[in-house]
Order: C-alpha cells, then structure tokens, then sequence
C-alpha cells in the first residue's frame, strides 16, 4: 500500500507539472519562433495506447520484454565536455508508472580521445525511484540529480553509481548554468504535439561551468574540469514503444551556443537553439535540417536557418560517429553565423548523438 500511494502521489505530481508548462514567451534576450503550433498542455497524461485502439502497432512486445505503452518515466541527462577533450555522458531516469524496468536506472559513458571507456548502465526497478520536486530533486538507488538556486546562481548537481565490468564507476558533476535557456524557463521546447504524442524534451541548461567535478573507477579517483550541458525528457510512453530515430548534436562556438535535435517522427518538429553570452537568440521549430542518406548514421548533418536579422549554416562531419543503437562523440564542425552583416565564423568539435530505438 505504500508504494502504491508513492506512485499515486509522484504521478499527481507529475500531471500537475506537465500541466503548468507552456511554450507561450521569450526569455531572456529576443527570441524568433518558428512555424510550428505552439498547442496549450494538457493537464494530465495522454491516455494509454490500449484505450486508443492501439495496444502493440509496432510489434514491440514481441522484440522487448520490457514493453509497456502505458509508461511514463522522467529523465536528466548531463553531459560534460573535458578540457583534454574528453566527453562524459550521464544518464539518469525513473519510471512512475507500469511494470518492469523499462527507463529506470543509472547510465553512465566516458569516452577519451575518440574511445570509448565506459559505457555502464545500471537497470533499477521502480520501487527505487523517489522524486522529491519534479523541476529537479529525484534519487534512484545511490544515483542522485537535484538543482539547487543559491544567491541567484542556478547549479545542477548529479551523482551517479554504476559498475562497469566488475568495477564500481562514481561521477559527480555540479554544474553552475552560465547560458539562461530558451522560452519561458526554457522548459517545453518540443512538446508532446511536437513529437508524436511519445515525449517531451527540454533544455534547462544549455551551458554551464563545472564547478567541481570528480570520477572514480575501481576506487582510482580524478578531478574534472571542462563545461557541460543538461536536458530532460518526460516519457509518456515507454521509450520502446515507437520506433524512433534522432540526430541531436551542440556546439560551443566562441559566443555562441548552438543546439539541433532532429527527430524522425512523421510531422515532427526539428529543433534549433542559439544563444549569444547568456542570452537567448533564436528558439526555432522550423529548421532545415539536412540528414545524408547513410543510416543510421549519416556522413554529414547540415543545419540551416535563414530569418530576420539572422542566418545560420551549421555543418557537422558525422561520418567519424559510432554506429549502433546509440552513440556519442565529439564531431568535428563548422558554423557561420551572420547577424544583421555582422559576421562570425569558427570550427572545432562539437557533441554528437545519433540514436535509434526499434526497428525502420
């Protein structure tokens, strides 16, 4: 019975969440939309495949025991850029509702110098979870992310347990945001009309600084330095229940931030993000984003945007990017940026993910 009051509570929680954020608003600097619809959130969870007639359409079941269209997971994602140009990606997501473990544990990656390291992934069962504020304050086993605002700075703070091949891996990053996010608090970027009805993407922390940073594998300790980047995803499905491919990638390009999420959802939405300093620029949900025709990782990825007072060419080189189900890297880059006639240009490495869940 308590469980099932703490998921009772948590997923109130979470719908009442869901329900407070909109799209409506600029936040700090001007920001130019797109063409897309901006719909008003609902104020509880879709309904669940079943009731839609649609219990299985993918033939998921089948292929992942974990399968459960009635799913509904929060995750935080950090991810940290080292200034030895080494890349750490951290993962961490409860699931609320349901049963398995689809989406419910600890990930943890570190890739040095173009190899992978570790890739860790601790798989936890729901009953771990506890979610103590929905803007970010949760725990799953040893693992914990909370966001902390303190004299008016805004820090993300995440420590994260896992094994990697018999031996412990302990991260821990606190980030202080240096880049203000996009919309009104930055939150609700693609909404669930964006992206099929399956999830919900938002970017709290484009750029931060790491104030402190250490990890320890098999008990050898390091510190950290270098800047980092936070996002989160609210499922409201569970993540294998459409097959989905994405290409997602961000720069920091001198004074500038830039952000893509392409998604392969019919319909959906292709996100673009720029920030100049602190300030937002430009939150796009009109982009031109151009993907190579090899899958599922492509040679190159060209993003475009021509506005007002604004045009934008970002070319990735992807073709170095690991393949599989999911990978990261550091891709080399090129962006021009002309702003007004005032022109910038710059190349270096910049994250990049191509994903992909189910089958195509």
């Amino acid at each position: 019975m308590a469980l099932i009051g703490i998921a009772a509570a948590a997923v109130a929680a979470v719908a009442l969440y869901l329900g407070s954020r909109g799209v409506e608003g600029p936040g700090e600097g001007p920001v130019a939309r797109g063409e897309g619809p901006e719909s008003p959130r609902s104020e509880s969870p879709p309904e669940p495949a079943a009731e839609r007639g649609a219990e299985d359409p993918f033939g998921m079941a089948g292929r992942c025991p974990w399968y459960d269209p009635d799913a509904l997971s929060l995750q935080w994602t950090f991810y940290l850029v080292g200034d030895e140009g080494d890349l750490i990606y951290a993962g961490f997501a409860g699931r609320l509702v349901g049963e398995g473990g689809a989406l419910s544990g600890v990930h943890v990656v570190l890739v040095e110098r173009g190899r992978e390291v570790v890739n860790a992934w601790r798989r936890l069962g729901p009953e771990a979870f506890r979610l103590e504020s929905a803007d970010l304050d949760a725990s799953i086993g040893g693992s914990r992310v909370e966001k902390r605002i303190e004299g008016g700075r805004t820090r993300y703070i995440g420590h994260f347990e896992v094994e990697h091949r018999g031996r412990p891996v302990v991260l821990d990053l606190d980030l202080e945001r240096t880049v203000e996010p996009c919309g009104e608090g930055g939150f609700a970027l693609l909404s669930r009309e964006d992206l099929g009805n399956h999830f919900e993407y938002e970017v709290p922390c484009p750029k931060g600084r790491l104030v402190s940073g250490s990890l320890s594998i098999g008990g050898e300790a390091r510190p950290l330095s270098g800047e980092g980047y936070v996002e989160s995803i609210r499922w409201l499905s569970s993540p294998m229940a459409v097959p989905l491919r994405w290409y997602w990638g961000y720069a920091y390009a001198g004074p500038y931030t830039a952000l893509f999420f392409w998604s392969g959802y019919p319909g959906g939405k292709n996100l673009l993000l720029l920030s100049e300093g602190s300030g937002c620029v430009l939150a796009d949900l009109g982009a031109d984003i151009g993907i190579s025709e090899r899958v599922p990782v492509p040679d190159e990825v060209e993003v475009r945007y021509r506005g007002e007072g604004l045009d934008l060419a970002l070319d990735i080189d992807a073709r170095g990017a690991p393949e599989g189900g999911f990978g990261i890297s550091l891709a080399p880059y090129r962006i021009e940026i002309d702003r007004g006639g005032e022109r910038y240009s710059t190349s270096g490495a910049m994250v990049f993910e191509p994903g992909e869940w189910g089958r195509f």
